[in-house]
């Protein structure tokens, strides 16, 4: 499926503690959920508006988008299903701004650093994944983007 990451062999990676840092996207520090399969359960409040549960991906890519941007997506289930939302909140004004989805392997959109990167649900990922795109490596061939995908940091690719 164009899009889907390539994960790492868990063996490979390093352990990171709940709550130890991942890594930043624009200043916005990222930190580890533990394992793909750890649920904590507790809510994550960022500047008074509810973010989601500490740290998933989810909770990561709302706060980065209500620090950088003073918006916010509305909340989900799963993450995979982000992709067919259409508009995200401003937390100041109130105004519903358009968020739009480029599809991977159908776009001419050349990903950038601060975008929210979504993937469906999948068999290797059966709540799909959020991300927010730290950098970008590449031309207008194709991109690597790298990324996190469960509590570790990972390369993907883009295709135009």
């Amino acid at each position: 499926m164009p899009g889907s990451p390539t994960l790492p062999d868990p063996k490979t990676l390093p352990d990171l503690d709940f709550g130890e840092p991942l890594g930043a996207a624009q200043g916005v520090v990222f930190y580890s959920n533990l394992d793909d399969y750890y649920f904590s359960g507790e809510k994550s409040f960022c500047q008074s508006v509810y973010t989601g549960f500490k740290y998933q991906c989810v909770e990561g890519a709302r706060r980065h988008m209500l620090n950088l941007y003073g918006c916010i997506f509305g909340q989900c289930g799963p993450a995979g299903e982000l992709f067919g939302y259409t508009e995200v909140d401003n937390i100041v004004t109130g105004e519903k701004l358009p968020w739009v989805a480029c599809k991977n392997g159908e776009t001419k959109v050349k990903p950038a650093v601060g975008m929210t990167l979504i993937y469906p649900i999948c068999k290797k990922m059966p709540v799909g994944h959020v991300a927010v795109i730290g950098a970008v490596i590449g031309s207008a061939v194709g991109w690597v983007v790298p990324v996190a995908v469960g509590d570790r940091a990972v390369t993907v690719p883009w295709q135009p």
